[in-house]
């Protein structure tokens, strides 16, 4: 191998490449060529005559001998550093912490402490070893003694132990509602942009079974894990304002509505827009932003978009994509909509549409049959009831679907689909049930006859399998809910009918509209090939299927994407009643209805918004910001795996994630665009503070920062960082070569 060096000339200065490159034979021809082995990129002068040398040295088979260089001060003579400690990228990370006002407002908010080493340090010293060099707080104790930080901060090695840094954690949990109360102000002080709120949801997971907060759930990447839950609100630049940990199966909505009830009347939060995710965007959700008084933005889930946006109707993007590419669909779908006159181009992938203030009707507490409508009777008979209901509230247009239906009589849509599917009974039987004939009838069992059976085949069923459950024990009598004799007679007053009034507004995504295109082809030909595979193992002559086992291979495939009332699944039977065929019909009607709002995305703020429409689309896609958080806590910071196992000492976990993300973001606002935070901390990081032990003295230099560093200094303003005068007063009892 040898050294390569291309010489560049731009704008008449020369740049110097060097790479390492190796000589062999071509297997085809056996001719001589080289190949690239390593990219060193610029090197100085200096840097290439060494490696120069390095190689021809190995090629001659000799060693390479470094001369020493000997520094004397006062008369002594050092061969070279004891210790080569991590430097100037902390010293930012500290001048951030301390002159921002972040160490100031902790050290008001934790404990009063008898302690000599202060606790506030202690955290700074966890929160920079989060930003630089994330590990357990076991691994900081080690990494601490490689830092300059004990010169910095003046914390002793012995001084940073584990025992202490779970003190700490202790201290910064009972502080961490004191210290949330006081950061708007703070932000206030560092001018930052407060003029909206962003909230979500995310989770953290475990090594092991983790604390009681820790419950299996299905995480964010879509797999069943032990995990925690976080909520988190920040400001425009991202600044962390509130966060907090809860059990891992809490639902978003119910956490992000218990963070609103908690900062409600604030005065920091007043007349500020609060902006979350379509996790709130349903009626009764948004019924409640409303009552708290909130200014509120939020996307509204696609099962309400008959409720608020009806008249998207009259602007679908229809034309033929047969053969076409993806991205052609998009261009495409582009200049359909820019040619509708009510459509506004904000960029070339969105396109704002006013759809003006809106009235919703909302059912209340008195509309929910559990809250009113005591029965004694069976199960059997109140899902039927409640099913009927929902069929009335669709069908008069008070809600656009079953889920929407469901939710306003405080059912979950799992649920509000299994009553709803039971109209598809003949009318007789669905007389028959709320006379209490299948008193003793499983529902499950009753919604297989309803969604399974042919219709002529329902009723004998049906009466088949009430002959047989009223052959079992009876079961003890239970208590259920009884709607009343008459509710069609129900008034608005009586029904607690009111109207919420919203200021509505959607926009048009080109790329979105292109994407959900071609995913839903592509579910329509995964079922056709499901049909098919099945068609094919059916036709076995060792097929032994039951109607019931196909049914539920089907049902199990299709309704991950909820697309079972998108299909009509017929089961065909041989004479040994084994299934011969099976036919997956798409359902034309029901298809469109869910593909005519494909690339809209509806938005809802309170009736009193005065942004105009493009501001309030421009302001959800801000919520950006809370999201690139979380992926900075969790990829930067490495917030997961957690392994603390107590709920205290993950809160405390959490807190100390928020608080390097809150030092990082400063610091990315203060670069204001020069670099990012990161690549700044990782040029910086190469200046190191080189300490000398001369008997019971120490001796201290700084490794001569780049011009690069200066640049970042110069434009935080930190150039101090490297001038020895500072080193001296910074550094206790020391010398400053």
């Amino acid at each position: 191998m040898f050294l390569r060096v291309s010489t560049v000339k731009r704008i008449n200065k020369s740049y110097s490449y060097a790479q390492i490159v190796q000589s062999y034979r071509r297997e085809e021809d056996g001719l001589p060529a080289h190949r690239v082995v390593a990219n060193l990129g610029q090197l100085s002068e200096l840097e290439i005559e060494n490696l120069k040398s390095a190689f021809g040295a190995s090629k001659n088979n000799k060693r390479v001998v470094v001369a020493k260089t000997n520094l004397s001060v006062a008369g002594t003579k050092i061969s070279k550093p004891n210790f080569n400690l991590v430097y100037l990228d902390l010293a930012v990370l500290f001048e951030i912490w301390s002159q921002s006002g972040i160490a100031q407002i902790l050290e008001g908010a934790l404990p009063r402490n008898s302690s000599l080493v202060s606790v506030q340090k202690i955290l700074a010293i966890l929160c920079f070893h989060r930003s630089q060099d994330p590990g357990s707080k076991l691994s900081a104790t080690r990494w601490f003694q490689t830092t300059a930080l004990p010169e910095m901060t003046s914390v002793s090695s012995d001084s940073f132990n584990n025992s202490r840094l779970h003190r700490a954690l202790y201290d910064l949990e009972q502080a961490n509602i004191s210290l949330m109360a006081k950061l708007p102000s703070l932000y206030g002080e560092l001018r930052s942009d407060s003029s909206a709120l962003f909230l979500d949801v995310s989770d953290a997971c475990f090594c092991g079974d983790g604390p009681e907060m820790a419950e299996k759930g299905l995480s964010k990447d879509g797999a069943i894990r032990t995990k925690i839950g976080i909520v988190l609100l920040c400001n425009r630049d991202g600044l962390p304002i509130r966060w907090e940990v809860v059990p891992g199966a809490s639902p978003d909505s119910g956490t992000m509505l218990d963070t609103l009830e908690k900062i409600k009347g604030l005065s920091w939060v007043r007349d500020v827009p609060l902006v979350c995710d379509r996790a709130m965007g349903r009626t009764s959700l948004i019924e409640k932003m409303n009552d708290m008084g909130i200014t509120f933005l939020t996307a509204i889930s696609r099962t309400e978009y008959v409720n608020f946006a009806e008249s998207l109707n009259t602007h679908k993007v229809d034309f033929p994509l047969d053969g076409l590419a993806e991205k052609v669909i998009a261009e495409k779908a582009g200049k359909h909509i820019s040619a509708k006159k009510h459509f506004v181009k904000v960029y070339d992938d969105l396109f704002a549409i006013d759809l003006g203030h809106m009235e919703i009707c909302v059912l209340g507490e008195k509309s929910d049959f559990r809250a009113h409508m005591k029965y004694e009777g069976n199960r059997i008979q109140t899902a039927m009831h409640l099913g009927c209901e929902i069929k009335k509230l669709v069908e008069n247009g008070k809600f656009g679907s079953v889920t929407a239906a469901g939710a306003s009589l405080k059912l979950k849509m799992g649920i509000a689909h299994k009553y709803h599917n039971l109209n598809r009974l003949p009318q007789q039987v669905q007389q028959a049930i709320l006379n209490g004939e299948a008193r003793n009838c499983s529902i499950n069992r009753i919604e297989q006859i309803a969604i399974k059976e042919k219709p002529d085949s329902m009723m004998d069923r049906f009466y088949e399998h009430v002959d047989k459950c009223n052959k079992l024990p009876k079961k003890s009598k239970r208590t259920y809910y009884q709607p009343r004799a008459n509710p069609s007679q129900d008034s608005d007053s009586a029904t607690g009918e009111r109207r919420l009034s919203v200021r509505v507004v959607a926009y048009f995504n080109p790329q979105m509209f292109a994407d959900q295109k071609v995913r839903a082809q592509k579910w329509l030909q995964k079922i056709a090939d499901l049909e098919n595979d099945l068609n094919k193992r059916l036709s076995s002559t060792s097929s032994r299927r039951t109607k019931d086992s196909v049914y539920a291979e089907i049902d199990r495939f299709i309704r991950k994407k909820d697309l079972l009332r998108c299909f009509d699944i017929k089961i065909l039977l041989n004479t040994a009643q084994n299934v011969k065929s099976v036919k997956l019909t798409l359902i034309e009607d029901e298809w469109n209805k869910r593909r005519n709002f494909d690339g809209f995305c509806v938005l809802v703020a309170q009736s009193n918004c005065t942004l105009t429409a493009t501001e309030l689309c421009k302001l959800y896609r801000a919520k950006d910001i809370v999201e690139k958080d979380f992926q900075v806590i969790k990829s930067v910071l490495q917030l997961g795996p957690i392994r603390h196992r107590t709920d205290l000492k993950v809160k405390a976990h959490v807190s100390i994630c928020m608080l390097s993300l809150l030092i990082e973001r400063l610091l990315e606002k203060r670069l204001a665009g020069v670099c990012s935070a990161r690549r700044a901390l990782e040029v910086l990081h190469t200046c190191h503070l080189n300490k000398y032990v001369v008997g019971s003295e120490s001796l201290y230099t700084i490794t001569e920062p780049t011009p690069q560093q200066m640049q970042i200094l110069k434009q935080l303003r930190m150039t101090h960082l490297c001038d020895d005068d500072y080193l001296r007063e910074r550094i206790d009892k020391s010398q400053v070569l």
